[in-house]
């Protein structure tokens, strides 16, 4: 899974900043949505650091309020 690999090695170097823009919303929002529709991609457990930033990015107050629920 090629987008998977060049984002965790990306993603594995990245810390949380104090602001996010765009393409870190659309990625977060891209991953929550294959979690919701392709399960079986099973993405959390084959990519911890892709997971962990994940993590973080979601844990935001503005995540936590437009949640899908």
């Amino acid at each position: 899974m090629g987008l998977f690999n060049q984002l965790n090695s990306e993603l594995a170097e990245k810390q949380q900043a104090s602001s996010i823009n765009l393409g870190e919303i659309a990625i977060a929002v891209a991953l929550d949505y294959l979690a919701f529709s392709l399960p079986e991609l099973n993405w959390k457990e084959e990519y911890p650091p892709i997971q962990a930033w994940h993590a973080g990015v979601t844990a935001r107050e503005s995540f936590q309020q437009t949640a899908f629920v």
